[in-house]
């Protein structure tokens, strides 16, 4: 932002006219200060412009800076992210039918589409990668929104606007959860959870350490279940 310095200050203020001291020259003393106040309003005016110009114009630089700051960020997300999936590759083996994958977070790439997978649920692995996202995640996998209603049985990393619009409910929670990594998310489509319940089936394990389903009456509510342990099962965040 190039620098407008501010105008310039008018001439010393004179002397106030005073009927004592002044009392041969007084008119004059007053005339003088007159002209001189009409040359001081201006100003002022003047200077009151340039500080709201000069205000403005820091506004405009700070959220130039923010942006900056902000698109630096999601270059620095990407890059990282990029370099992430780069050094994943140069060292990921194929999906091979019938193998052990016996630990968690192992990734291979799938001879049907030649993506990369990371493995959530660990052990023998019949179906590919590609086409059982149970059981693996494509690399830098981010699940899309999808819309629900009646009775839905949810998958991994599921990400439901469920619409209770017309009747109420029901989720079923996936079986077999991986601790710190199943998880779903819901959103109430229509905000009718208040007046259309849905009700959030355990599947077998425990909601909140509960050995009960949810019941969600609130309307707008959005939520995430995400799989903790045996003893408390489902945590909502």
């Amino acid at each position: 932002m190039a620098f407008t310095p501010p105008p310039g200050a008018p001439a010393k203020t004179p002397d106030a006219p005073s009927r004592v001291s002044d009392n041969l020259t007084f008119s004059n003393a007053v005339d003088a200060f007159i002209a001189w106040l009409s040359v001081f309003t201006l100003w002022l005016t003047g200077f009151i412009a340039w500080i709201n110009t000069f205000l403005s114009e820091i506004a405009a630089t700070q959220s130039d800076v923010t942006a900056k700051s902000s698109s630096a960020a999601t270059s620095a997300t990407n890059a990282s992210a990029s370099a992430a999936a780069a050094a994943l590759a140069a060292n990921v083996a194929r999906w091979v039918a019938g193998s052990n994958y016996a630990q968690q977070g192992i990734v291979v790439w799938s001879p049907t589409d030649f993506q990369n997978y990371r493995c959530i649920n660990p052990g023998v692995s019949i179906i590919d990668p590609a086409q059982d996202l149970i059981n693996w995640r494509v690399v830098n996998y981010v699940p899309p929104w999808k819309l629900a209603s009646g009775a839905y049985v949810a998958s991994p990393g599921d990400k439901l606007m469920f619409n209770t619009s017309a009747a109420p409910g029901s989720i079923q929670l996936p079986a077999n959860p991986v601790s710190g990594v199943t998880r779903i998310d819901v959103k109430d489509y229509a905000n009718t959870f208040s007046s259309n319940t849905l009700i959030v089936l355990r599947n077998g394990s425990n909601i909140e350490g509960l050995a009960q389903d949810m019941t969600v009456t609130q309307s707008g509510r959005s939520f995430t279940l995400t799989y903790i342990d045996q003893t408390m099962g489902w945590k909502a965040i």
